[in-house]
């Protein structure tokens, strides 16, 4: 499915740390901690929060969150594990409503019970305004179908067991957060309701006709073996170039990341290759339309990106117009372990690295983002260009949509992304000591090229209509290819 692959995709780019072996996990007995060492933690967890954060309280006011903190401290009074601690912790942090404020441990314990033969909800949903749709079904209750609305689960409606799962989420907004809920609706469940087994749901069919059915719970092994031979919904989860017909070329880059087995994830040369190779192609062709399509891609890094916007830009561009870093210790330290890492420190290390040792611990410093250069005027795509988004779009994704949106280089077309054009990102981690549990944190106010301070989506200049649930066929390609023929007149 394209949601699970998305996802392990998104956690790379996250820098969450490697997963530990579920045989490794099973075998070790899991450590408790005393309620001292939690709220050790949990101290500690907030303090580096408010250091490192570039503005922790920009979403939620400082009031709520130390009053949260102060009820949760109160409730550590029993020793736990690391990954009951990792849990609430993550409950805690997803108060700040930032999208990179999350804990990065306790996903090893899930992993251990999924390879142990753990049964889960086997289903996978998608979730529109709030309402909840089946997307697949493995589970033995054939009269369950795709489209299907979900309206209760275990008599709680869907505004009660929601919430339930989304106080783990990290997010801006309710929109986004139910976009991740959708990827990580398997573990949340688990975590929420460890002992479930099954569920009753409250159904409304396609038909219109509302009945009740019992999902049990299954193995990985059997959700196979349920969906073999089913044709499963169209996937976007690879790199494609190709002509559609007439003059209207098609770039799909995916992932602004290597995905080259055994490659360094972070070298953009076979990426560049690709797409100099497929504009060229599209050259020959005669192509006077560009779609790139963005959808479903989980983000990645502007050295993959900006040599596939300098083919239709016809001016210098950067990504944010400003990019404001918040100086601390953590970030400092982990700035430090690349840079000693580094047999020679340049980049973005190095200059960190200047900047950190001339700036005091709490300041923000903007630093002047370089600007790409447009290939030459001679050498460059000239067409009409069409940007393709869908609420699957994630992180750099994101950032490349605006930047032709507010550069003008192009169209955006799709619907509105669930992520953040203007965020807070440029994600660090630090570690705490009594657990070894890892927190993330955004260290820097990143604004989108045209300036707009509010954390916002991108919304498309075109929108397309999008099916509640994914079928075999890509009815929204085909939307956006009858436009562009309607509008340069061809069929």
């Amino acid at each position: 499915m394209f949601k699970q692959f998305t996802l392990c995709l998104a956690v790379l780019i996250a820098g969450q740390g490697d997963a530990q072996s579920p045989t490794d996990a099973e075998a070790e007995a899991p450590r408790l901690f005393s309620p001292q060492a939690i709220r050790t933690d949990f101290d500690q967890l907030y303090a580096g929060l408010r250091e490192a954060h570039a503005d922790l309280y920009a979403a939620t006011p400082q009031s709520v969150m130390d009053q949260r903190h102060a009820e949760m401290r109160a409730g550590f009074d029993t020793p736990m594990s690391v990954p009951e601690i990792a849990r609430e912790f993550q409950v805690f942090t997803a108060l700040a409503r930032h999208a990179h404020a999350r804990i990065q441990t306790g996903g090893e314990a899930y992993q251990a019970f999924r390879a142990a033969g753990g049964r889960v909800l086997p289903l996978t949903l998608s979730i529109r305004s709030g309402r909840v749709f089946v997307e697949t079904n493995a589970s033995t209750a054939d009269a369950l179908q795709p489209g299907d609305e979900i309206l209760s689960l275990n008599d709680l409606p869907n505004t009660v067991w929601m919430p339930r799962l989304l106080r783990h989420v990290s997010a801006e907004t309710p929109r986004f957060g139910q976009t991740i809920l959708e990827f990580q609706l398997r573990p949340l469940i688990w975590q929420e309701w460890p002992d479930l087994t099954e569920v009753v749901l409250d159904v409304r069919h396609v038909d219109g006709q509302r009945s009740r059915i019992e999902v049990e719970f299954r193995n990985s092994e059997d959700m196979a073996a349920a969906l073999e031979g089913r044709q499963e919904p169209f996937r976007l989860d690879s790199r494609d170039a190709r002509m559609l017909g007439g003059q209207t070329a098609y770039l799909r880059p995916f992932a602004f990341f290597n995905i080259e087995p055994g490659g360094d994830v972070w070298d953009p040369t076979d990426f560049i290759r690709f797409v100099d190779d497929s504009f060229l192609a599209f050259r020959a062709a005669g192509a006077r339309h560009l779609i790139i399509d963005l959808r479903d891609n989980p983000g990645g890094d502007n050295s993959f990106s900006d040599p596939m916007l300098a083919w239709v830009a016809d001016q210098p561009f950067r990504f944010s117009s400003r990019f404001t870093v918040r100086v601390s210790p953590q970030s400092t330290a982990a700035n430090q372990a690349r840079f000693d890492a580094m047999d020679v420190p340049s980049g973005m290390t190095a200059t960190y690295a200047e900047l950190y040792d001339a700036t005091p611990a709490g300041d923000l410093i903007e630093i002047d983002l370089p600007y790409a250069q447009p290939r030459p005027a001679d050498d460059r795509f000239e067409g009409d260009v069409y940007v393709l988004v869908n609420r699957y779009s994630f992180s750099n994704a994101v950032s490349v949509a605006a930047l032709v949106q507010d550069y003008g280089f192009g169209e955006i077309v799709g619907e509105v992304t669930a992520d953040m054009a203007t965020t807070y990102g440029a994600m660090e981690t630090f570690t705490l000591a009594e657990t070894g549990i890892a927190v993330g944190y955004p260290k820097a106010h990143i604004v989108r090229p045209n300036g707009n301070l509010v954390s916002h989506p991108v919304t498309p200049d075109i929108r397309l209509d999008f099916p509640v649930v994914r079928g075999r066929d890509d009815v929204v390609l085909d939307q956006l290819i009858a436009l562009i023929q309607e509008r340069s007149g061809t069929e």
